[in-house]
């Protein structure tokens, strides 16, 4: 571990030599050490002995910014130009989701997008650069709405709204298909109401369901026509 103000100073020939040895010693250790360098640079590096970090000065010279760990592995990318973040190999996993990984060894793994309160945050799925094709699927949270929404061939297709209400926009065909695989008896669409617990949807009892048979089941044997009130908002 080393660190240096990066000054040659005017001195003798063995001073000068153990000067420039130092110098030289904190290049090739990033220098390193358990407390800053007293004389930094901008974009100098430093490798944090304390706290095992990598960091970077920032271009005003006034702050360090993390860049990575010194106990392991930050961020790979490996021949292929395959990431991996908690992993050296992310290549191990399958061929069509292999481009970036995220690893965690215990507990959960996950990816956060962050906006603003008015912003949308959103994965794009292209096949091309300009129109539509540079979106041709997609999903995305608006914020200033809260709601989620996919979209298909550039459009959106389904949307879920703050409140739980949904729509389905459908250009072509089918607005809704449901299959099961199950018996005929088996339940085809469901609808369970008033659950105890928004966190994982549990308590509560079947409001009415359609079998795979045809058979419409209602818990109450009660049918009558849609009442405006109750239409779901496609905006909601």
């Amino acid at each position: 571990m080393a660190q240096h103000d990066y000054v040659i100073d005017n001195q003798s020939g063995s001073s000068f030599r153990s000067d420039l040895n130092n110098n030289l010693s904190a290049i090739v250790t990033t220098n390193s050490g358990s407390s800053a360098p007293s004389t930094t640079y901008a974009y100098m590096m430093w490798a944090d002995t304390s706290n095992n970090l990598l960091k970077r000065r920032n271009g005003a010279n006034n702050a360090w910014q993390i860049v990575g760990d010194l106990t392991g592995d930050y961020m790979v990318m490996d021949t292929s130009k395959r990431v991996g973040f908690g992993t050296d190999t992310p290549g191990d996993y399958n061929a069509d989701y292999d481009n970036v990984v995220i690893y965690q060894s215990s507990g959960n793994a996950g990816l956060t997008i962050a906006t603003g309160t008015s912003g949308t945050g959103g994965i794009a799925f292209a096949d091309g650069t300009s129109g539509d094709a540079e979106y041709r699927g997609y999903i995305d949270y608006d914020h200033a709405n809260d709601r989620m929404r996919i979209g298909v061939q550039g459009g959106l297709r389904v949307q879920y709204g703050g409140q739980g209400s949904s729509f389905i926009n459908a250009s072509n065909g089918d607005t809704l298909t449901v299959r099961s695989t199950s018996g005929s008896s088996a339940t085809y669409i469901l609808v369970h109401g008033l659950y105890s617990s928004a966190a994982d949807m549990s308590g509560g009892s079947d409001a009415f369901l359609i079998r795979t048979n045809g058979n419409f089941e209602s818990a109450s044997n009660s049918y009558g026509p849609i009442s405006s009130d109750n239409a779901l908002s496609k905006t909601s």
